[in-house]
């Protein structure tokens, strides 16, 4: 059964068995739409099973989670006690290795230990203020964790050696946002019309690519493109994550996908697609169509968030709209029903 505090949490899953590690997971809540009067953050995900899958191993999450402030915001963040700089955003993608059942619960187990890992990290203050420092070693902690716990769930059904799985996750604290990376789903930052890729494939193909000893152009199908040479569990040593930082700006977005749906859509036609626009929603479906007609068999998902400061028109409507204006100056609402003097 699911605790009080994780119906508030905004993740996703797509029909796998809930695990003992994870209770939460059942309840889907596909979207998170967060905001305030100055600040609007859009986000959506989307999963769909390959049509090669007997069951869906790719998982995603979506997590607000409360920051500590301190005496003054990040620079970029807004006023004082603004939602951004009150709020950090956990966004993640996870595509389970193993076959169906042990790949699912895999994926499970790597985003259920990222959660945990950030929600304790930040409630004891590990990372006070959203420090650059304390954020990631947060990501660092949650990568060994859920290796350490698929490792463990391995041990404990036989049969399950190759239980793994690949985790990408971007932690915003705005303006900062930080990725850590670990196998072949990835993380591209949208801004105007450019999407740029920020994590590298952790694969066979992408390693003999960097060593000059095969071109991108003439890489046999499908020569290492699926091999991968680190992963969370998997039978393998600890993982080596990848780990980015950066600064974002109003208007920019946050992709994740899996290779579900890279594997099917180049960079060119992803960005061709998300720079057509429209809610997070509408880009999520419209790339998972795309995925899907392009005869994708492997499971495919995308997770996209937008970070939004309103314009001071936005404002005054959205405050005109909500009454706040005519409740602070008549006292409308107020339990006496008398207006200030």
């Amino acid at each position: 059964m699911a605790d009080s505090q994780a119906l508030t949490d905004h993740a996703v899953r797509k029909g796998v068995t809930p695990t003992t590690a994870c209770p939460m997971f059942g309840r889907p809540l596909p979207e998170a739409a967060t905001e305030d009067a100055v600040h609007s953050v859009e986000s959506h995900g989307l999963t769909e099973i390959g049509s090669a899958r007997e069951r869906n191993e790719d998982d995603f999450l979506i997590l607000p989670l409360p920051l500590h402030s301190g005496s003054d915001p990040a620079p970029g963040a807004g006023r004082r006690g603004g939602l951004l700089h009150r709020t950090a955003f956990l966004l993640a993608v996870a595509d389970g290795l193993g076959g169906a059942r042990e790949g699912a619960r895999a994926s499970t187990i790597a985003l259920c230990a990222l959660r945990d890992a950030a929600k304790e990290s930040l409630a004891a203050r590990d990372a006070p203020e959203g420090s650059e420092t304390g954020l990631v070693g947060v990501l660092k902690r949650a990568v060994l964790l859920g290796h350490h716990e698929i490792e463990k769930e391995a041990r404990r059904r036989p049969g399950q050696a190759g239980l793994g799985t690949t985790l990408t996750a971007a932690l915003v604290a705005w303006p900062r946002v930080f990725v850590v990376h670990v196998g072949d789903t990835r993380c591209y930052v949208h801004r105007g019309s450019r999407l740029r890729r920020v994590t590298a494939d952790h694969t066979l193909a992408q390693r003999l690519i960097d060593l000059g000893l095969v071109s991108p152009d003439r890489l046999p199908n499908p020569l290492g493109r699926n091999v991968l040479w680190n992963s969370l569990g998997g039978g393998a040593s600890e993982p080596r994550p990848q780990l980015r930082a950066g600064r974002l700006q109003w208007g920019d977005g946050i992709l994740l996908a899996s290779d579900g749906l890279t594997d099917s859509l180049s960079d060119r036609e992803l960005r061709r697609l998300v720079r057509a626009g429209g809610p997070a929603p509408e880009i999520c479906r419209r790339l998972i169509e795309a995925a899907g007609a392009h005869g994708g068999r492997d499971d495919r998902t995308v997770v996209y968030a937008r970070f939004r400061r309103r314009s001071w028109g936005e404002r005054i409507r959205r405050t005109l709209g909500s009454g706040a204006f005519l409740r602070r100056w008549t006292g409308l609402g107020r339990a006496d029903g008398f207006a200030r003097e």
